[in-house]
């Protein structure tokens, strides 16, 4: 049948499909969802080859003409559903298909999280995350999204353990110890892993409720130490480290502490980086630095950038994620590092790059006084 992009965007649908990409696509697949009961009519996400991404709009036609060209098909479900091939973003040919239900996504639909709501955990109560009959409290939602999603990634990189495995855990910069207790709560009676986990933090009284808490509640392989994380001795190979919004320059010297240690897998994610709006080179960009939410979040991408960097040096293949979606929290990257053998043509790259970028941007960085290698 004969229809163009215009009117066949005409038409009221539930969902969207881009799929087949072009070479140039930014995303393997793109999927729309119409939303009920929410303050945006639709919601896409989008994949890249290990994470997703989610951005919710309003203009449907607009959305689909501009992401159009990067594919080759395009399905839609709606009262009438179509299937097309597209070339070049023009639709070359469409047919009718059946229909499919697809109802609209609501915000708050179930997800399969790892320690889904229901679960029986009365420390979550405790915490304040669940309410007594383990239901997620409902000023507690953007944590309890945060919680499930780092420990997804985290997941994600521990495939070769199998149950009854040993596994020694550091959560640095602890706090009240949200992570560290789901953390332990997953690897313990979900993956069914003898867990040993120590959480470090400068605050007595935290950590005497923390400490208090894991007696209560059995979490028998867990202990919890009031002092600076640059004294605390791990007591041996650090399999794993964590943290959760280690605020500015604590995140490097949790990052320091945990390729100090020789840890085999380092997971931080960082906290409002001011440091480096300090020092910036306002002649980098001057427009960028003109006006101070930007030159915040320049401030950020330079930081976290260096950061990286550094552990790349230190011998560990580095990635930065997004680990929850920006509205749940404008705090949402995660830095994922997992200890590996680097070429030399490689770390010499990745060292021009950096001293390059510090050049330019004039950036003075804890983290640079602390990561670099000692043989630089």
């Amino acid at each position: 049948m004969k229809i163009d992009l215009d009117e066949l965007l005409s038409k009221p649908f539930n969902k969207i499909v881009l799929a087949d990409p072009e070479k140039d696509a930014p995303y393997k697949k793109i999927v729309v969802k119409r939303l009920s009961g929410g303050k945006t009519l639709y919601q896409a996400e989008k994949f890249t080859k290990t994470q997703a991404f989610h951005e919710n709009f309003d203009d449907l036609k607009s959305f689909v003409t501009a992401n159009i060209s990067f594919y080759r098909n395009l399905y839609a479900w709606g009262d009438e559903s179509f299937s097309a091939t597209v070339r070049k973003g023009i639709v070359v040919a469409c047919k009718k298909v059946a229909n499919v239900e697809t109802n609209p996504q609501t915000h708050n639909r179930t997800k399969n999280y790892p320690i889904p709501e229901g679960s029986d955990m009365p420390i979550f109560y405790k915490l304040g995350i669940f309410t007594k009959d383990n239901k997620v409290v409902q000023s507690m939602q953007d944590k309890f999204k945060q919680i499930n999603r780092y420990i997804e990634m985290l997941s994600d990189v521990l495939h070769d353990y199998k149950e009854g495995d040993e596994i020694y855990v550091v959560d640095y910069c602890s706090g009240k110890s949200y992570l560290s207790f789901a953390v332990y709560h997953y690897l313990q009676n979900v993956k069914k892993l003898k867990v040993t986990l120590d959480g470090i933090d400068l605050k007595a009284d935290v950590i005497k409720k923390c400490s208090d808490l894991a007696k209560e509640y059995g979490y028998d392989g867990m202990s919890f130490y009031a002092m600076d994380i640059k004294e605390f001795k791990p007591k041996k190979d650090i399999d794993l480290t964590i943290s959760l919004h280690a605020c500015d320059v604590a995140t490097d010297y949790v990052l320091y502490s945990a390729v100090k240690s020789n840890a085999k897998r380092i997971f931080a994610v960082p906290c409002c980086q001011h440091e480096c709006a300090k020092s910036i080179n306002t002649a980098y960009e001057p427009l960028l630095t003109n006006y101070g939410i930007l030159t915040e979040r320049l401030s950020a991408m330079i930081t976290d950038s260096v950061r990286c960097a550094l552990l790349e040096l230190n011998g560990y293949k580095t990635e930065l994620l997004e680990f929850v979606d920006l509205t749940d929290s404008p705090k949402n990257l995660l830095i994922r590092a997992v200890k590996t053998h680097r070429p030399k043509a490689f770390l010499e790259m990745k060292k021009a790059e950096l001293n390059d970028l510090l050049t330019r941007t004039g950036a003075r960085l804890t983290a640079v006084e602390l990561l670099t290698p000692k043989d630089e």
